[in-house]
């Protein structure tokens, strides 16, 4: 800028490419990072689900286990 603090057209112009170029690579950041996110989510799904499947799969060896032993020691599970 001159030393009046006024901005010459130049100034003005220069300032208003640089505006262009962030407003372009924050833009740019915001897709990347909704990306991201939406990835996050997806892997956090299936984790919730195969965590799920391993709580319905451990209650399912537990209640196997169980009836064995109790049908090795002679008490009827039916």
């Amino acid at each position: 800028m001159s030393p009046n603090h006024t901005a010459s057209s130049e100034d003005i112009s220069r300032l208003w490419d640089r505006y262009v170029q962030v407003s372009r690579k924050y833009k740019e950041a915001c897709r990347a990072t909704d990306a991201a996110q939406a990835a996050c989510e997806a892997a956090f799904a299936i984790e919730a689900r195969r965590g799920r499947e391993v709580v319905t799969a451990s209650h399912a060896f537990q209640a196997a286990t169980d009836a064995a032993f109790l049908n090795e020691i002679g008490i009827s599970t039916r």
